[in-house]
């Protein structure tokens, strides 16, 4: 396979599902290009990278991350201290009320990386809080409402 096949080429066809001793199953979605799965309740997509099932590098940083609840909770904690920051108390309860939705890891580069989705349990005044490219040790947070 030349060089630009390799580069531009399709890849593998991605298994349907798969399964990780850690994570647990995981389920292709075709739209979104990702297998989704959910460790202790905590909902999470790898993405596609050519390969029939998520490499190595992507699955073992997702463990890393999904494995350590305390992180988990002190990177939402900082995200929402730095709102609070932004937007002030206007936006206080709709900030308060920011959990994770779904934390989806990818290869960029050679590296890997997350992002995370939140989701609002209510809406206020604020009409719907964005919070874009707000780096917490490493991780892009993003709303996606």
């Amino acid at each position: 396979m030349g060089f630009l096949a390799q580069l531009f080429g399709k890849g593998e066809e991605p298994d349907k599902s798969c399964s990780d001793e850690v994570l647990g199953p995981l389920e292709w979605s075709e739209d979104d290009e990702a297998w989704f799965g959910e460790y202790k309740g905590a909902k999470f997509s790898v993405a596609y990278d050519r390969l029939k099932q998520p490499g190595v590098e992507i699955v073992t940083y997702a463990r890393e991350v999904l494995c350590d609840p305390g992180w988990l909770a002190s990177t939402l904690a900082e995200a929402k201290k730095r709102a609070r920051q932004q937007y002030g108390d206007f936006c206080s309860s709709e900030i308060d009320s920011l959990s994770f939705d779904r934390i989806h890891f990818y290869l960029h580069k050679e590296s890997v990386g997350s992002s995370l989705t939140f989701t609002e349990a209510k809406m206020t005044g604020c009409g719907g809080l964005n919070i874009v490219n707000v780096t917490v040790k490493g991780l892009v947070l993003i709303d996606e409402p």
